[in-house]
């Protein structure tokens, strides 16, 4: 997810970044020499804005699923559901039962490569 995520990011910027550009293109009002370099640095600015704000909305919601998936391992390895909603999304996705089920040793630690 974190790639796909990551990816995703990566494409809405540079399509945030080129309607920028040519925004910043087509509305400068000084020498027409500069346009294509206006237009070029509010295009590069845009992007690295709009990625940094993605990435940071990535990263945060990567951290919610990861402590979500922790919460659901931990129930797991105490035999417990203490949300019961949590466990019916979770289980509802293909091979996470099975990775939870294999990611838990006998000491009850998780182990996962």
């Amino acid at each position: 997810p974190g790639l796909l995520l990551g990816v995703m990011s990566f494409m809405l910027s540079a399509a945030f970044a080129a309607v920028m550009a040519h925004v910043g293109y087509y509305t400068f009002t000084g020498p027409v020499e500069a346009a294509p370099m206006i237009g070029f640095v509010a295009g590069f600015f845009a992007f690295l804005l709009a990625l940094s704000v993605l990435q940071y909305c990535v990263a945060t919601l990567q951290n919610c699923i990861d402590a979500l998936f922790l919460s659901f391992l931990l129930d797991r390895e105490g035999g417990c559901v203490t949300r019961a909603h949590v466990h019916g999304a979770w289980l509802r996705v293909p091979g996470v039962a099975a990775a939870a089920d294999d990611g838990l040793a006998g000491n009850g630690v998780a182990h996962f490569a």
